[in-house]
């Protein structure tokens, strides 16, 4: 069974197994239990399309610093 990428607000990113018909349904938190949502990751491409990246890679970004 594939591997899914799920999001929980309290802990942050978990994975779990699932059949594919269950990927898009919520998971439970393997920490706390709460219902998390499936994170959807966009493949990357090439030329002037952008890339979808993990909400939790988006926050671990530092801001850029311009002189």
């Amino acid at each position: 069974m594939p591997v899914y990428d799920y999001e929980c607000t309290d802990c942050g990113a978990f994975e779990t197994v699932r059949h594919i018909a269950e990927r898009d349904d919520p998971a439970e938190c393997p920490r706390c239990g709460e219902i998390a949502g499936r994170v959807t990751v966009g493949a990357p491409s090439f030329g002037k399309a952008q890339v979808v990246l993990p909400v939790y890679l988006l926050r671990a970004r530092a801001p850029a610093v311009t002189a």
